[in-house]
């Protein structure tokens, strides 16, 4: 854990104060590779509701925690880091890895994990649209992309 705490520290340090701006996060739609997520159709409605704190380096950090309906309708939150490759100047693509503290509750098991996914950032500056993969775990966590509009209230 101590590790994880400095890790975000040294990456947090990258950036200057004033290149952050603070979003919400608005969670979001997800589309599951299969219809059934432990028995029951799949919740692709995940309603919540995250802040995000970004910069605007070439290697953009990403700051995030929140909270969504899951996959089988139970209240998820998480907490994470991302670091990104921005590949536009204004407007552009980021393609990077979030790594997540994450409480995900099935209906077999409540799991606790860390973990690391793909993120794909599509930014308008005005709004971006966040895409996280999260493949399948075991039969409890079906493969699925999870969307996120992120709303800046302190743009750039």
């Amino acid at each position: 854990m101590k590790r994880i705490v400095l890790l975000c520290l040294f990456i947090v340090g990258q950036a200057h104060a004033d290149e952050w701006d603070i979003a919400v996060a608005v969670n979001g739609k997800s589309n599951h590779s299969g219809d059934y997520c432990n028995g029951v159709l799949c919740n692709e409605k995940n309603d919540g509701f995250g802040v995000e704190a970004r910069n605007y380096a070439r290697w953009p950090t990403i700051l995030g925690a929140g909270h969504f309906k899951n996959s089988n309708g139970f209240d998820t939150w998480y907490v994470g880091v991302a670091k990104t490759l921005r590949l536009g100047d204004k407007y552009g693509v980021e393609l990077g890895v979030f790594g997540t503290y994450m409480h995900y509750p099935t209906l077999r098991k409540e799991y606790n994990f860390f973990g690391a996914a793909p993120l794909i950032v599509v930014d308008f500056n005005s709004v971006r649209l966040n895409t996280i993969y999260i493949p399948a775990y075991k039969d409890e966590v079906q493969e699925v992309w999870f969307f996120q509009l992120v709303i800046p209230i302190r743009p750039r």
